[in-house]
């Protein structure tokens, strides 16, 4: 979504990384539109319930 994003003309704020001070399967990306909407694309799967 990331790139889609960029593609489509929207500035990185934040590139993609995992946020492990959320939990540690927080992956985010930040972008901005040149109206200073600012989306967070982000992705934190659920815990195998297994575990």
């Amino acid at each position: 979504m990331h790139a889609v994003a960029l593609a489509a003309g929207w500035t990185p704020v934040r590139d993609p990384k995992p946020y492990p001070r959320f939990t540690d399967r927080y992956f985010a990306s930040f972008v901005e539109s040149d109206d200073g909407i600012r989306i967070e694309f982000m992705h934190n799967p659920p815990r195998d319930a297994s575990s």
